[in-house]
């Protein structure tokens, strides 16, 4: 909800033909980001019932896991997404640009988790 917010406080109805180009770009930055976390959300706990699965079948007792299911580590987790989502409450004007930035990384993590 941070970055859509953010984008909803850049949005301003009055002035909308005048920045209607930069609008719509902030948009599609936040809808990616959007979609990026639910790809990175399926993908996590698809591979994780993969492990879960094998871990099973091999019946391997000494793993241990500091959740019921195991996870593939990832290169932005809570902590990153609570300094990107300050950064866009801190500065909204670059809310676009985080977006952007953030989509990126999460899907290099989840290429890192599919391979």
């Amino acid at each position: 909800m941070i970055p859509i917010c953010c984008a909803l406080c850049q949005s301003d109805i009055s002035s909308l033909p005048v920045r209607g180009c930069y609008s719509t770009r902030l948009w599609v930055a936040i809808a990616l980001l959007e979609a990026s976390f639910h790809i990175n959300n399926f993908v996590l706990f698809y591979i994780a019932a993969i492990l879960e699965k094998t871990k099973a079948i091999k019946s391997e007792k000494h793993i241990k896991e500091l959740t019921s299911v195991m996870m593939k580590p990832a290169l932005i987790e809570g902590f990153e997404s609570g300094l990107f989502f300050t950064a866009m409450l801190a500065y909204p004007q670059y809310t676009k640009e985080l977006s952007w930035v953030m989509a990126g990384l999460v899907s290099i993590g989840i290429v890192r988790r599919v391979l």
